[in-house]
């Protein structure tokens, strides 16, 4: 895997920013847990007529790797600028959001729908995201919940959505303005559909930076100390969530699997979240995991209203 020669572009409507070139910083943040992930990038000392041509609701895409190896780490719109004015430097703030190019406030637009008789949830979301604009990466549902009596749904987009999925028992997120929803975690379903992909395998050798460290608080969240004390460590490590840091790798995103290889975590992690970060002493991503194993219990299902 090549490690050097950083690249990175940013594109914002039909003008494009180069690193090496031009002086990019940027933060791009993902999340599983639904909702819209979003960027702030920082570009440096660029002409007026430049900074005066981008504007709110401009398509905006990020590319990041190395040599050849350039990859999109978000797309989405702009939703806010700044300009900062130092005694060195002419600072253009850009703040953007993960929807459809063109269709700013896409997830947050208000809206009532309501659907006759005998229909199913997938058939609801495949309805909603036409209506909207949106593509669909997969629709993974626990369980496809039969609206026997019909269905009115009111309030945003990413509302809906949230609670559709959630009474299929079921978790959705949006990566590049695409919709993905997968079963709830710890479910058989959804270890057998993490499992399907590919995982990324990360390693000193593949750009793994230090050790990973065990978030302590997490993994014994929701355990007293009797539990605690009759778990043994092989239990404890199953449930463990880790902050781990690489050199940047557009492939961990939310709701990916990732191989870790190293002196604390071993195995198979589901990434929570995360983020890519570009500025002078960094080109990394961060990521939050947790230990995936195949679920000992079962979420009772619910196939009708």
């Amino acid at each position: 895997m090549q490690l050097f020669d950083r690249k990175a572009e940013v594109i914002i409507g039909e003008k494009q920013f180069n690193l090496p070139g031009f002086k990019i910083d940027f933060e791009v943040e993902f999340d599983a847990e639904g909702g819209t992930n979003s960027a702030s990038v920082a570009l440096y000392n660029l002409k007026e007529t430049t900074r005066n041509s981008i504007s709110k609701g401009d398509s905006i895409r990020i590319n990041a790797g190395y040599g050849d190896r350039i990859h999109t780490i978000f797309q989405g719109v702009v939703s806010e600028l700044t300009i900062v004015f130092s005694d060195v430097d002419v600072v253009l703030g850009v703040v953007a959001v993960d929807e459809p190019e063109d269709q700013s406030g896409t997830f947050n637009r208000y809206f009532i729908q309501t659907y006759e008789k005998k229909i199913k949830a997938s058939a609801i979301i495949q309805d909603l995201a036409s209506s909207f604009g949106v593509a669909i990466g997969s629709i993974n549902l626990r369980t496809d919940k039969l609206y026997s009596s019909g269905r009115t749904v009111e309030g945003t987009f990413s509302e809906v959505l949230a609670e559709i999925s959630s009474e299929c028992e079921s978790i959705y997120n949006i990566d590049s303005g695409v919709i993905y929803i997968n079963p709830l975690r710890h479910t058989s379903d959804a270890y057998e559909i993490f499992q399907e992909q590919t995982v990324v395998v990360l390693k000193k050798s593949t750009g793994l930076i230090g050790t990973p460290s065990m978030r302590q608080e997490d993994t014994a969240d929701g355990l007293n100390m009797d539990e605690l004390e009759r778990l043994n460590i092989r239990e404890i490590l199953s449930r463990a969530e880790y902050d781990v840091f690489s050199l940047l790798n557009s492939e961990l995103r939310a709701d990916k699997m990732v191989h870790i290889q190293s002196k604390t975590a071993n195995g198979d992690y589901l990434i929570l979240d995360g983020k890519h970060i570009c500025n002078d002493s960094d080109f990394r991503t961060y990521i939050h995991v947790e230990a995936f194993e195949q679920s000992q219990e079962e979420i009772p299902t619910v196939v009708g209203d």
